[in-house]
């Protein structure tokens, strides 16, 4: 439970200050050198959008996320997204 709190409240400073899921997770691997959260296309499906936990050049985790949820147009949507996120892959 301490973990999701640090990792909400960490999603909750990067929403405030970056204006889109993208613009977050680049903040993100800014910050941290050894790993990286990417956003690539999903290969099986136009609806999603693969997130990829990369550790030292390889991918570690990786999760689908449902394209229209990236660019819903409601703050609080993007902020749980990101939230979801940063509990899942970190």
């Amino acid at each position: 439970m301490r973990y999701a709190h640090q990792h909400n409240t960490q999603a909750l400073v990067l929403f405030q200050l970056h204006q889109n899921i993208e613009e977050c997770l680049n903040a993100f691997n800014l910050k941290s050198q050894s790993r990286q959260l990417r956003l690539q296309p999903d290969p099986l499906s136009q609806e999603y959008i693969l997130i990829q936990k990369h550790d030292l050049g390889q991918v570690c985790q990786q999760i689908r996320i449902n394209r229209s949820e990236v660019s819903d147009p409601y703050p609080l949507v993007r902020y749980h997204l990101l939230a979801f996120i940063f509990n899942q892959l970190i």
